[in-house]
């Protein structure tokens, strides 16, 4: 039951468990744990804790996964149940390609997206869209991070222009000259940032009981 995973505390292999609980007056009741092998699959972990629920006469409405259930697998195996759950955000960057487009979205909506599971035909299911403004502290973050590039970039100019001083060569020009256009950008990026309004996208696989009109996207 040891998996792998991102670094932590000096290791990337872990013990890893699941549970199932639900949330009465802010307090959480667990109603199942179990072990997650390295071999299993999340549909196998999901299947044991949903037939553990279901054993101690739970009726649930709706099953609410965490994103690491995200697979295809689960999302064929599980048409039939009601249930939600945060989509990854998969695809290669800067392309069309995955759920980015979810992700690119500028109003909260409903949508019917397209999967292509491997070796089997394509699936709908619907997903939920919620676009919401970034915070003040988020704002504050994003523009704290782009004048700190900026900082740098200007000691960097400084720095490569005292040490050209002494002894001009093109070698140290050129470096200069590197300097400043990475500079340049930095103080662009900051200007954009400045003026830039981001929004948090955040989509859901939506199988539960009731829908709303969508649209479709694939």
């Amino acid at each position: 039951m040891i998996r792998r995973g991102q670094a932590k505390a000096g290791t990337t292999s872990f013990h890893t468990f699941a549970t199932a609980y639900v949330v009465r007056q802010h307090r959480r009741f667990t109603l199942a744990l179990t072990r997650v092998r390295a071999h299993e699959s999340m549909l196998e972990v999901a299947n044991r804790l949903r037939n553990r629920v279901e054993a101690l006469g739970i009726n649930v409405a709706v099953y609410l996964l965490d994103r690491q259930f995200w697979t295809d697998e689960l999302q064929v195996a599980w048409q039939a149940i009601p249930y939600m759950m945060p989509i990854r955000r998969t695809g290669k960057k800067g392309t069309d390609g995955g759920t980015r487009p979810l992700f690119a979205l500028q109003e909260s909506q409903f949508v019917t997206y397209t999967m292509s599971p491997d070796q089997q035909e394509p699936l709908d299911i619907e997903v939920a869209v919620v676009v919401l403004p970034e915070t003040r502290q988020e704002r504050q973050t994003r523009l704290a991070k782009a004048k700190r590039t900026c900082d740098q970039a200007q000691q960097r100019v400084e720095d490569t222009a005292k040490a050209l001083e002494p002894h001009v060569n093109a070698q140290n020009k050129r470096a200069l000259t590197c300097a400043k256009n990475a500079l340049a950008k930095a103080q662009a990026r900051l200007e954009a940032e400045r003026k830039g309004v981001l929004k948090n996208n955040f989509a859901f696989s939506d199988n539960s009981p009731t829908h709303t009109q969508s649209s479709r996207i694939q």
